[in-house]
């Protein structure tokens, strides 16, 4: 079963704002700021992560380390660890 992650706001949040483990995960037009963790984080493998912005994240704006996994088209800034790490 895949997760279908499109078109959120998630701002303020005391974890991670988008946060998907599961295979084949589609994450597209999102808008993750402010979170404790990271904006979006995924580890499931093959998944597909682009057009979202992640800005402001106390970790990584995207942060995914599944195997197979693409990101791509992305906008991050102001994250402090990193603003993309695949």
């Amino acid at each position: 079963m895949s997760a279908y992650i499109y078109q959120n706001t998630v701002k303020n949040n005391y974890q991670t704002g988008v946060y998907s483990t599961g295979k084949l995960a589609s994450i597209y037009y999102n808008t993750a700021s402010y979170n404790k963790q990271n904006g979006i984080y995924s580890s499931g493998a093959k998944a597909k992560i682009a057009k979202n912005t992640a800005r402001n994240n106390k970790l990584y704006g995207i942060y995914s380390k599944g195997k197979g996994s693409k990101v791509a088209s992305n906008t991050a800034s102001g994250n402090t660890k990193r603003n993309i790490k695949s």
